[in-house]
């Protein structure tokens, strides 16, 4: 009886002193990460910028951006703003490859769904932009730098680009870039009136190894190119 009482003594001071170390190690890294971030904006100028879930103030030309989904990297990398880090797709696979030289060098957070804290923390961002970012993640994300999510419609992709444009003083590229677009609507809009007049066509995806498709409509993104440049879309 004395035995098992000593034995259940050693087994809970050996409990209560796993949970102390784990909590004081936990307090330590968020105090770091809290730390590293005050450090940081103390010492540069920052703008205030406001999206829907609170205020940061980010550096005025922000040099070392990470893009928490492929969307906003792809938008960075049209404003010649290269991300120093990235997140991948949950299902689909990166376009990180098919952008070659213009995505080479941005580091792999791993799934968007699971981005990695640790490897955040190490490269020291001075901004952390997304479209999808949950409550939860922006709290975390913001002691590690200012974070900012933003609302994305498919149809309304120029508004997100304008509005990351304006957060990162890339505004002037973000017009040139636009008028660049809308040139070539007009050129294709040329070819389709005297060659696809009569032509329909459906835009499906469909992700390998998850038996998951997609079947797009006119609210889509591609698909609202295809409005824009002519051509017809089925009704259903």
């Amino acid at each position: 009886m004395k035995k098992n009482y000593i034995h259940i003594c050693i087994q809970l001071c050996f409990s209560m002193l796993i949970t102390l170390i784990l909590v004081k190690s936990c307090y330590s890294n968020t105090h770091q990460i809290k730390g590293l971030t005050k450090a940081r904006l103390s010492t540069s100028e920052c703008k205030l910028i406001k999206d829907p879930l609170g205020a940061s103030c980010i550096p005025l030309q922000p040099q070392r951006i990470i893009a928490l989904d492929q969307t906003m990297m792809a938008a960075l990398l049209a404003l010649d703003l290269k991300p120093i880090a990235a997140t991948q797709p949950n299902m689909a696979g990166s376009i990180i490859p098919k952008l070659v030289q213009k995505a080479e060098g941005i580091v792999s957070l791993g799934k968007d769904s699971q981005p990695n804290i640790g490897k955040m923390v190490q490269l020291k961002p001075d901004l952390i932009l997304g479209f999808f970012i949950s409550d939860e993640e922006y709290k975390l994300f913001s002691q590690i730098a200012p974070t900012i999510r933003l609302n994305y419609i498919q149809t309304a992709w120029r508004d997100a680009l304008l509005r990351i444009a304006k957060i990162t003083d890339k505004s002037g590229q973000a017009q040139k870039i636009l008028e660049q677009y809308q040139q070539r609507i007009q050129e294709l809009r040329a070819v389709v009136n005297n060659q696809l007049a009569k032509t329909t066509v459906s835009i499906s995806r469909f992700y390998a190894g998850k038996q998951v498709s997609e079947f797009r409509t006119k609210y889509s993104f591609p698909d609202s190119l295809l409005t824009e440049v002519g051509i017809r879309l089925p009704e259903i």
